[in-house]
């Protein structure tokens, strides 16, 4: 009889052993759908509301199409031309707005990071030069964004959605005519080239998942670069800072430019 039910437990084990890898790996993956879910109604949302609802507004109605949904923390930050905070009613301010939010699956128990910013000015220098907008992370020790599953989309100063990089759906649009693409990431983040001259809003979109305990500061950062002069073939370097928090650029030309960072969100 013992040996019986020795050889029973043992049979469980092994059965515990073979099914446990395949039922997290279902699990993994029944989450992830229904993260891609969340981002796709959210899409559905902006291009339904983009034209009269603000974000807080197209985020609210995504919380009541998803009852699981939680708002964990969210953040929004204003800066005038000189990529300072406008400090006076008089000044021309508000040319940029970035808002970021971090959003918690109660069913799944996953985070999605959702950043926007809105750039309200139409590009009358001489030499276009493209702006960057990037996602980042203060710690990937206690954090991931999920490489592949992040996704950004353009829109035009009609609420058009005319660009995208979405990579789990395999969709890219045409760099030459809407100039949005990838341009440096590591586990830090993300960071893309765009033409500000047609982009004027825009959305970044990443599941993020806990890899140890500890706060962690989720954030966009937006940086603008223009010249007076005529200049052709110039090149940057954009890359997201190891040590520190935020995004590097340099150009190896004299450009007048700056970088001004959303408040960003936090994990604790």
């Amino acid at each position: 009889m013992k040996k019986r039910l020795v050889g029973l437990l043992i049979a469980m084990i092994m059965v515990f052993q073979i099914t446990s890898p395949a039922l997290a790996a279902f699990e993994n993956n029944t989450s992830d759908k229904a993260q891609r879910q969340i981002m796709d109604d959210y899409l559905a949302l902006c291009d339904e509301m983009g034209t009269y609802a603000s974000e807080d507004q197209i985020i609210a109605a995504l919380l009541n199409k998803h009852p699981s949904l939680s708002v964990v923390e969210s953040s929004t930050v204003t800066y005038d031309e000189n990529g300072e905070p406008p400090t006076t009613r008089c000044s021309r301010s508000k040319l940029l707005l970035e808002k970021d939010y971090l959003v918690y699956d109660n069913d799944y128990g996953a985070y999605i990071y959702f950043g926007y910013w809105n750039w309200d000015s139409r590009n009358s220098h001489l030499s276009q030069i493209d702006d960057i907008v990037a996602f980042y992370l203060s710690d990937s020790s206690k954090l991931s964004y999920l490489d592949q599953k992040y996704a950004i989309f353009g829109y035009d100063y009609n609420n058009n959605r005319v660009a995208s990089i979405d990579p789990e759906n395999n969709k890219y649009s045409d760099p030459y005519m809407t100039k949005v693409f990838l341009t440096s990431g590591n586990d830090l983040g993300v960071a893309f080239s765009i033409n500000d001259s047609v982009i004027r809003r825009g959305r970044i979109l990443a599941p993020v998942t806990r890899k140890s305990a500890g706060s962690v500061t989720m954030a966009m950062a937006y940086h603008h670069v223009w010249s007076e002069t005529h200049l052709t073939g110039i090149s940057g370097n954009f890359s997201l800072l190891t040590k520190g928090f935020g995004l590097s650029v340099s150009w190896d030309r004299t450009v007048e430019n700056w970088t001004a960072a959303s408040l960003g969100v936090q994990l604790n």
